[in-house]
């Protein structure tokens, strides 16, 4: 794997509050990155580490994006959201991180899972074109019509079926 995938510690990441305002602030985390991960720490419906996870993605070493990810073997993985560092964005990483993201879930997560779900506003071209980039298809619109949902299946069927591995 290109990038490491590793959990959010607030004193040694402290550096990730410093990713503030533009895209951060009207797309993701408008109060910094330890405050959002203490508002699921605080949750009584999060479980922090089973089932709710705050994953640095480095590079080198470096943290190049920071991804929270919601997990349950009975629904889709939520990613909510992927930031990446504002120097490093129009580079590529999103999109990169993302599929060995996907592609390396059971390395990442405590368990494997083939469907994946998150919702992006619509102003948020970047991840849109991230997420369209790795499969991801829009599946419903926003009641408020502000955002989307967006979706990515993996179905295998048996190689005796006719059918071969197709993701949506």
């Amino acid at each position: 794997m290109k990038y490491q995938f590793v959990d959010y510690d607030p004193v040694g990441h402290r550096a990730l509050d410093a990713w503030q305002g533009g895209d951060i602030y009207r797309f993701a985390m408008e109060n910094g990155i330890s405050e959002e991960w203490q508002y699921y720490l605080d949750a009584d419906e999060y479980c922090a580490g089973v089932d709710t996870f705050c994953k640095v993605v480095l590079l080198d070493g470096r943290p190049v994006a920071v991804m929270i990810v919601f997990c349950n073997p009975d629904f889709p993985v939520g990613i909510n959201p992927i930031i990446v560092d504002p120097t490093r964005t129009g580079q590529g990483h999103g999109s990169a991180i993302l599929r060995e993201f996907i592609e390396n879930i059971d390395a990442i997560l405590p368990f494997h899972s083939d469907m994946f779900d998150v919702v992006i506003d619509n102003e948020n071209i970047a991840s849109i074109k991230a997420f369209t980039k790795n499969g991801f298809t829009l599946a419903r619109v926003h009641p408020d019509g502000d955002a989307g949902y967006y979706e990515r299946r993996i179905f295998i069927c048996s190689p005796n079926s006719g059918h071969s591995r197709s993701a949506s």
